[in-house]
């Protein structure tokens, strides 16, 4: 079954045994079209999630592409995975650094606590 929603084309997989060691596992395939190039992806993931990636790569990409007019689609494209690098980097930086606050004031909370009960005895 194939289904059209925002120039998406999504074609529900059905379950199939994996050749190597028989678990189940579902395949979903979507097709996008970006600067009048057709691409399919699949994944594992929930058509969903395939559809997020597909959309965001699709807006960065026609981004690009409308700030610089003769970019061809193969630059756009790689400046596009540069930028969406670059967007997962900082992230990932920045979900550390909250992560090493959190440690941290958790760590002082828990020596007060310990402190007060020290105290308390």
């Amino acid at each position: 079954m194939v289904s059209r929603f925002l120039g998406l084309s999504i074609k529900w997989q059905r379950l199939e045994p994996n050749a190597k060691n028989g678990t189940i596992f579902c395949m979903n395939t979507i097709d996008i079209l970006i600067g009048n190039q057709r691409y399919e992806l699949k994944g594992n993931e929930t058509t969903e999630h395939l559809e997020e990636v597909a959309q965001m790569v699709r807006r960065r990409v026609d981004s690009l592409r409308k700030k610089s007019p003769t970019l061809s689609l193969q630059k756009a494209s790689i400046l596009a995975a540069f930028d969406l690098a670059s967007d997962l980097i900082k992230s990932k930086k920045k979900s550390s650094e909250h992560r090493a606050a959190v440690l941290s004031k958790a760590q002082k909370l828990l020596e007060k606590v310990e402190w007060d009960l020290q105290l308390s005895r």
